[in-house]
């Protein structure tokens, strides 16, 4: 039996025999006919918040935590809308922190396809370096051995905003959600957040 598995941004035929293989396959539905309206329409409506453009203070410093390339969270669609909301308020100063926890540096050709040439020549976008203890800043510690490091200029920053999603991790449990501030490293017994 041929069997497509999803791989890479493609799909992988391979061979498997149809005695004892049974075949799962998600149920796909339609996307919206306007994923930007549709997410603009959530940022100017929040659940249990005020709107995003209400928060935000003239002259303060937003940072924005979004997905690295090993995440297929819409950042070209979800980021330009609120960025749009936070360009309502004056003289607010915006940093874009791709949350690489432990993997590598996202390279510029995947944050162009991520994010789009607009976003890359309009903001500051930085990779976060869990490993440069100098783009960190101490907090409390977790408890007793356990020090917590997270990005300097996250945690200086006025407002803080994470965009991403939760999904199924093959080993983790699930991905997303407090990792997008809370990227663990071990480094001896010390942890970089």
């Amino acid at each position: 039996m041929k069997v497509d598995l999803a791989y890479g941004r493609g799909r992988l035929p391979i061979e498997v025999p149809p005695e004892p293989t049974t075949v799962l396959e998600p149920t796909y539905i339609q996307g919206l006919p306007d994923q930007s309206q549709a997410v603009r329409d959530a940022v100017r409506n929040p659940l249990a918040s005020a709107p995003l453009h209400e928060i935000v203070r003239d002259g303060q410093t937003v940072a924005i935590s979004i997905c690295d390339s090993t995440r297929p969270m819409p950042s070209r669609t979800v980021l330009p809308v609120v960025l749009e909301e936070i360009a309502r308020t004056p003289g607010v100063e915006i940093v874009i922190l791709v949350a690489t926890g432990t993997h590598r540096a996202t390279t510029k050709q995947e944050l162009h396809e991520m994010l789009g040439p607009d976003v890359l020549r309009d903001y500051t976008v930085v990779n976060h370096d869990a490993f440069d203890r100098s783009s960190l800043r101490q907090l409390p510690d977790a408890g007793p051995g356990v020090p917590v490091w997270l990005n300097r200029q996250w945690v200086e920053a006025d407002v803080r905003i994470t965009t991403g999603f939760v999904e199924p991790h093959f080993f983790a449990g699930f991905s997303g959600g407090p990792k997008m501030v809370a990227r663990i490293s071990r480094r001896s017994r010390s942890r970089a957040f």
